[in-house]
């Protein structure tokens, strides 16, 4: 929604969708798209299980990083030592959230899969040990 407290700027607002906001030409191949996703709850499998996969990884995770709030979606906020943090973002592809802190942001997806969860898990115990032993 767009609201213009002057009247006098409405006399182009049609043109302004076009040129700022890349007017789709072709709006059925978005909405195809949309149908695809509201069709069959498809859109809440996917974040069933994308919060599924993040809550099986603070659970793996939970006896060697704790998470700062409780896991209710499909993000995990983590607290790391500050010598992994950012062999986490770059090896691990996870965001450092708060680089003071070192706090990482974990994000997972429709396509997460469980092996992706262990895989994830064994790289950060991989790390703790590597900077454990240095």
């Amino acid at each position: 929604a767009i609201i213009f407290r002057d009247v006098s700027l409405t006399t182009s607002a049609d043109f302004c969708r076009k040129q700022a906001m890349q007017l789709g030409s072709k709006m059925r191949f978005f909405s195809a798209q949309l149908l695809a996703l509201l069709e069959g709850d498809l859109w809440k499998r996917n974040a069933t299980h994308a919060n599924e996969m993040a809550t099986l990884m603070a659970e793996g995770l939970s006896s060697y990083l704790p998470t700062l709030v409780p896991v209710q979606t499909n993000a995990l906020f983590l607290k790391v030592p500050h010598e992994i943090g950012t062999c986490l973002v770059e090896e691990l592809h996870c965001s450092l959230w708060d680089s003071e802190t070192s706090i990482v942001r974990v994000m997972t997806s429709f396509d997460t899969e469980e092996s992706d969860v262990h895989n994830f898990i064994a790289a950060v115990q991989s790390l703790l040990k590597s900077t454990a032993s240095q």
